[in-house]
Formats: C-alpha cells, sequence, structure tokens
C-alpha cells in the first residue's frame, strides 16, 4: 500500500512510520504541516524547520506546507497538502502519531475520507507507558523541546530519553501527575536516531528559551553523524 505519514518529527509521527515499515507498506512521503501560531490547534510547531533533517537521515521525501494557523481554517490547509501528495505520490491512505486527541483525529480523518484516503492510526488509545517502552526499546530515542508542566522545568528542555531513561521519566511523570506520553501538552518531542534512520541527528547548536513556567528548545544546526 502506498502512504503519506503526517509527520511533526516527534516520537508518535516517527513511531507511526515505523509501524507502517513493519507492516510492508511503501511510505511514499512524509507530510508536515507548518504553523505560523505557536499555540495551534491541529499541528506540531517547536522546531518545524527542522523535519527536512529528519527525512533526509529516515530517506523519505518530505512535503511541508505552511498554515496561519487559525482554527478550522487548517483542515483547509490540510486538504491542500493532502490533495498534492495523493496526486504526486498516489497515495492510498495516510499514517498519523495520534494518541488521544479526538479533536485532531476526527478532523484529520474527515479530510482523508473526503479525498478518498484511508486513515491509520496505529497508536490511538495505547497504554502511555507501554508505549514509551515500545519507542525506546525498538531503538528510538527522542530529545524534550517543549516543556509546560509543573515537574517539567528548565533543566528538562534538551533531555535525551531512550531505552536507559525511560522508566525514570515514566515515574516521574507519574510522580507529577504528567500523562507520559505528553498528550496534556506537558512536552513536546525531536526524534534524533532510530532503527529507520541511517544516521544519528545531533543538535550542534540551540537556545533554551524559558518564561518562568514553560519553555522551548530552539533548535539552531543539525549535524548528521554516520
Amino acid at each position: 500500500m502506498n502512504v503519506g505519514a503526517l509527520f511533526s518529527g516527534g516520537k508518535d509521527s516517527a513511531f507511526a512510520v515505523h509501524w507502517a515499515r513493519l507492516q510492508g507498506w511503501d511510505i511514499r512521503c512524509l507530510l508536515t504541516m507548518k504553523s505560523q501560531r505557536d499555540d495551534s490547534y491541529m499541528f506540531h510547531t517547536p522546531n518545524i524547520d527542522f523535519v527536512h533533517e529528519q527525512a533526509a537521515s529516515l530517506g523519505i521525501p518530505c512535503l511541508i506546507h505552511e498554515t496561519l494557523g487559525e482554527k478550522e481554517h487548517e483542515l483547509g490547509d490540510l486538504r491542500v497538502l493532502l490533495t498534492e501528495a495523493k496526486e504526486k505520490f498516489d497515495l492510498q491512505g495516510v499514517v498519523v502519531g495520534a494518541i488521544a486527541s479526538e479533536y485532531q483525529r476526527m478532523r484529520v480523518n474527515t479530510v482523508c475520507h473526503d479525498l478518498g484516503l484511508k486513515v491509520f492510526s496505529p497508536l490511538w488509545h495505547k497504554n502511555p507507558e507501554e508505549y514509551l517502552h515500545a519507542v525506546t526499546s525498538a531503538g528510538y530515542s527522542f530529545l524534550l523541546t517543549h516543556v509546560a508542566a509543573e515537574g517539567l522545568g528548565l533543566e528538562f528542555l534538551g533531555k535525551q530519553i531512550d531505552q536507559s531513561s525511560v522508566a525514570w521519566f515514566i515515574e516521574h511523570c507519574k510522580k507529577h501527575k504528567i500523562h507520559p506520553a505528553g498528550e496534556g501538552g506537558e512536552y513536546e518531542s525531536f526524534v534524533t536516531n532510530g532503527p529507520l534512520f541511517r544516521d544519528h541527528l545531533t543538535i550542534a547548536e540551540a537556545e533554551r528559551q524559558w518564561d518562568g513556567i514553560r519553555g522551548t528548545l530552539a533548535i539552531r544546526k543539525i549535524v548528521h553523524d554516520k
């Protein structure tokens, strides 16, 4: 089956790509929405400009479409992206990394249904603790690039979560009543390594931005380590 994958650069979209590859499907392209609003209702925003680095490491073409990030109008922009991808890559379906957001899942499903595209949500309602163990056990590692919850302070920006640290991270989240997969918006992630990556991505330059409550690791430069 020819599929595209909605891709933000975070752990969920990367693991959805991993799942699709395990099905033996042909992942023809990655599909990225770049919102001009940091508080987009639909789309991940931190470090979205660097998804092309991940796409290069994965060896998969990436289509990026900009949106003003206005509520509901985002869906029209998504429709434009999916229409282009369907025609260019002969897509039959779209893989999404949704875990718990009914708002996002139903809107993506609606647009895809209108375009005659099947939707696959392999992570939907997965147990978050088991899910994080599955992600890291498969060989993926990711950095926390945005935090917005009590218990996730400045020191967590840029923290790597992998198989060696995931158990500690889950316990920390439980202690502070944080959704382990970040589905409450408590954190965002950026994948730097995994079994489908041709090389390891290293953050060579980054800036921590902190307002006293929440913060973002703004990536400035990435290098590819073979």
